[in-house]
């Protein structure tokens, strides 16, 4: 007769890792290109968009004035002369008022006929260093570089002479 069987033993250690399996086999070639595809249709045109609102109306008024050195008016361009007063505040200083706008801006330079290039400054209203009256909307100071002695007249210790200037107002 056979006994019974016995207790199971203790599970033994893991064996050794087996070699490496042979390689799969070779890559394959790469395939042919497909054909291309057909080419697509055009879309349609898009239509036209709204129009937009009209933009508001400029403010700016492009003027000019011309003033020969006597301080007299030579030439206007969108300015109403008869409304232009122009009043000399010392030699090489003057005071314009009665503009029709209130101007914005204002360029000077000096006229062209002068042998040399005086200086020529524009200020909106009146200047710090001028006599101009309340009311001025431009004060022009004009001079020479460097004026001769006999032709200079000083007014509020700056050098001032009489030189004719163009003026663009906006």
């Amino acid at each position: 007769p056979q006994g019974k069987e016995g207790v199971a033993g203790k599970e033994g250690p893991q064996g050794k890792e087996g070699p490496q399996g042979p390689s799969g086999g070779l890559k394959g070639e790469t395939g042919a290109r497909g054909p291309e595809g057909k080419e697509g249709k055009e879309g349609k045109e898009g239509k036209e968009g709204k129009e937009g609102k009209e933009g508001k109306e400029g403010t700016g008024v492009h003027a000019y004035v011309h003033v020969n050195e006597k301080g007299e008016l030579a030439s206007t361009g969108n300015v109403n002369d008869a409304g232009l007063v122009i009043k000399e505040e010392g030699e090489g200083v003057y005071c314009l008022s009665g503009l029709s706008f209130e101007p914005q801006d204002v360029v000077a330079s000096a006229d062209a006929d002068e042998s040399y290039l005086p200086v020529v400054a524009a200020t909106i209203g009146k200047s710090q260093n001028s006599n101009c009256p309340k009311g001025t909307q431009i004060t022009v100071e004009t001079g020479e570089p460097e004026p001769a002695e006999s032709e200079v007249k000083k007014v509020d210790e700056e050098v001032y002479t009489a030189q004719a200037f163009y003026l663009q107002i906006n």
